[in-house]
């Protein structure tokens, strides 16, 4: 009984969020804040928002999205994805008071759309 009432819950959970409307929240740093933050701090918080897009779907983001992304990030290394951010952090010193999270994903965007693989939603 006990399994029934989990797996009823689980499933109207999922199906509850893949109907709503969902914004992305501000981060904890923003752009300015996270570049002065230690090494290993950067490439764990870097790692962290790529993985969170993986489990997006649960939020409505459709799979195809996922692969697309999965196939650009698969083999890159953290400290790699850690110098493409910081790298278009310097490029776009407007964006200083842009929410980290939102800079990560975009830098990820940008970089694996350069090399022909658009993670674009559409």
């Amino acid at each position: 009984m006990k399994k029934i009432i989990i797996l009823f819950i689980f499933a109207f959970t999922i199906s509850y969020s893949q109907a709503q409307q969902f914004n992305i929240a501000p981060s904890l740093y923003t752009s300015s804040e996270f570049i002065n933050e230690p090494q290993h701090f950067k490439e764990g918080y870097v790692l962290g928002v790529v993985e969170g897009l993986f489990v997006s779907p649960i939020l409505g983001n459709e799979y195809k999205n996922i692969e697309k992304l999965r196939g650009c990030v698969f083999l890159i290394n953290v400290n790699t994805m850690l110098s493409v951010v910081e790298t278009y952090i310097k490029l776009h010193g407007e964006m200083k008071e842009t929410p980290i999270n939102l800079v990560i994903f975009w830098a990820v965007r940008d970089a694996c759309k350069s090399k022909g693989k658009d993670i674009s939603i559409k």
